[in-house]
């Protein structure tokens, strides 16, 4: 009908979107349910359900921002940790389903601080750099880790950088966290169905986000400059032969072509910042 809107192209994409997780989770019940799935392919479904979680949120680093981050491993291991230390823990003395919702709120307030003090210090960084110091980040955190004892007794709780043994825990004594083996006496409570609502919440959150005006912005800064200068950035976006063949923004201006290639040939000065100055205000009006 011609007075019906016609929807947008990013809600259908969206729509699509969940629309093929619910048919993965539709396809895999049935599969499971007549019998065809083995307990190790069912096994492996829960993690698969972590990693597209954690895909998707790179995707708001990599995808949207522009910006090699190598960290999001170690935030992620931050949240799982702190979740699951408590869900072991005080959360053993609640019920299971309110264990496990506290769990997750504390896992994402966890990964969020640890994102921020990560963050603000290489705020300043991008591309290599940036790889770099996120990397590190979790190498760091698997490391400190991966060398943490901690116990508990009538006493309360021990800790120690060296071994169990060094804990001087009572005989009764329980151990939380055990070295590289990690949080130990973890009751089991995953459910393929709870991840594939987990990864369309993160789907919901994220499509929100980059349509809102913060995601506005966000996309906005999606390129980087490697230096500073005009050309790094106008090449990429304007010029049809350059590298990105203007594959982000799949623009075309003969007149602002023009422009950018004669600032390219233009030695600097206010000859070559009239020019783009006269590309920008074209880019501004259009």
């Amino acid at each position: 009908m011609a007075g019906r809107k016609k929807m947008k192209k990013s809600t259908r994409s969206n729509l699509m979107t969940f629309g093929f997780v619910i048919a993965f989770w539709a396809l895999i019940e049935i599969v499971r349910m007549t019998g065809h799935m083995t307990a190790k392919i069912g096994g492996l479904l829960i993690p698969v359900c972590a990693y597209v979680v954690m895909a998707i949120s790179l995707n708001l680093v990599v995808g949207f921002l522009g910006e090699l981050s190598l960290g999001h491993a170690a935030f992620m291991s931050a949240g799982a940790f702190a979740g699951i230390y408590f869900y072991t823990t005080a959360g053993a003395a609640l019920p299971q389903w309110l264990a496990v919702l506290i769990a997750f709120l504390i896992g994402g307030a966890a990964a969020g601080i640890f994102g921020v003090l990560v963050g603000v210090p290489v705020l300043r960084l991008s591309g290599d750099y940036l790889a770099i110091v996120t990397l590190a980040s979790g190498e760091i955190l698997k490391n400190v880790l991966g060398a943490m004892y901690i116990g508990s007794d009538s006493r309360g709780l021990h800790f120690s950088l060296k071994d169990q043994f060094s804990l001087g825990m009572e005989p009764d004594g329980k151990m939380l966290l055990k070295g590289a083996m990690g949080i130990m006496g973890i009751k089991k409570f995953s459910v393929f169905t709870v991840g594939i609502v987990l990864i369309l919440i993160t789907l919901i959150f994220v499509t929100n986000l980059m349509n809102s005006r913060a995601g506005r912005a966000i996309t906005a800064h999606c390129c980087a400059a490697d230096f500073p200068d005009a050309d790094s950035i106008f090449a990429f976006q304007v010029d049809p032969e350059g590298f990105s063949q203007c594959y982000w923004t799949s623009y075309k201006n003969d007149e602002a072509v023009s422009l950018m290639k004669a600032g390219q040939v233009t030695p600097d000065g206010d000859e070559r910042d009239a020019l783009y100055a006269q590309l920008q205000q074209i880019l501004v009006d259009e």
